[in-house]
């Protein structure tokens, strides 16, 4: 009776593994605030949704977090929720009709990696039951990098990196890559301009980024698309809809769908799941 019960924990724990393995995460950031990168991660979040994908959405936007006015919903709780009350995660994700699942962001995340040890255990075992839960995990992660955004960024296995056309935008994008490009254990990083006034402009302006990190960085990226500068998107934002639902045949919409083909398209395999990274970088204690 021991054994089959042996056997049955090892067949569930085998489960779990090869689960949390197929999850996909997917760190979005930017070198400055404003460049619509948390709209960007609600409707790349809901295009997956769209294509069948159980998502959850992670706002760790300390400053801003702004993920459920996007989406009009009121979240239900936050990671510091979850920690200081010691609740099970489940209890602070909030479900928008769409399907989409999203955690709330907190202004004490900044704290996250300073835990005692029991929380950081709670913090660890409650992320594990997420992995055969979802598909696809995205974390909005707060303007430039910071200490606790870092770590998050390590562990995903890939980075989307989202700009403006803009020059203050592009030089703080570039100081973005240009760390990670340091990093001892780096991530492919991808690059979404948003807001181009054209087809031309947003390619040219990833085309100055990319050659860049090429030559001075010796650093590789790629280029994800680029998003229109589209007035249906700040209609949605009013409306506090994703652009997708307010207005799925705009210019915007329809570059959003491409760019979440092409971000999935140069996904590389990762041989252990992101909460066995996160904690590994918890325990070293990295910084940046």
């Amino acid at each position: 009776m021991n054994d089959q019960a042996f056997m049955l924990r090892e067949k569930m724990r085998r489960h779990r593994q090869l689960s949390a393995s197929r999850v996909k995460t997917t760190a979005i950031c930017s070198g400055k605030g404003g460049v619509g990168k948390s709209n960007l991660s609600v409707n790349l979040g809901l295009e997956y949704v769209q294509r069948g994908e159980r998502v959850l959405i992670m706002d760790l936007d300390i400053g801003m977090a702004n993920v459920h006015l996007l989406l009009g919903a009121e979240a239900k709780g936050s990671i510091v929720t979850m920690l200081d009350q010691e609740l099970p995660i489940q209890d602070v994700i909030t479900t928008h009709h769409t399907g989409l699942h999203f955690i709330g962001g907190g202004s004490a995340l900044k704290q996250l990696f300073s835990l005692n040890i029991e929380k950081q255990n709670h913090f660890h075992r409650q992320l594990s039951q997420l992995e055969g839960m979802y598909d696809r995990f995205i974390f909005d992660l707060g303007a430039g990098l910071t200490l606790e955004s870092l770590q998050f960024l390590k562990a995903a296995d890939d980075v989307l990196l989202v700009t403006t056309p803009e020059p203050t935008s592009v030089t703080d994008a570039y100081a973005v890559l240009k760390y990670i490009s340091q990093l001892k254990e780096n991530r492919p990083v991808s690059l979404l301009v948003n807001r181009a006034a054209h087809e031309r402009e947003g390619r040219r302006t990833a085309e100055s980024l990319i050659q860049a990190a090429d030559k001075f960085l010796a650093f590789s990226v790629t280029f994800t698309g680029s998003i229109p500068d589209d007035t249906a998107v700040a209609k949605a934002v009013k409306a506090q809809q994703p652009f997708l639902l307010h207005a799925p045949g705009s210019k915007a919409a329809k570059a959003v769908k491409q760019a979440a083909g092409v971000l999935d398209g140069g996904r590389r395999k990762q041989e252990s799941s992101f909460t066995e990274r996160l904690k590994r970088l918890f325990i070293k204690g990295d910084s940046p």
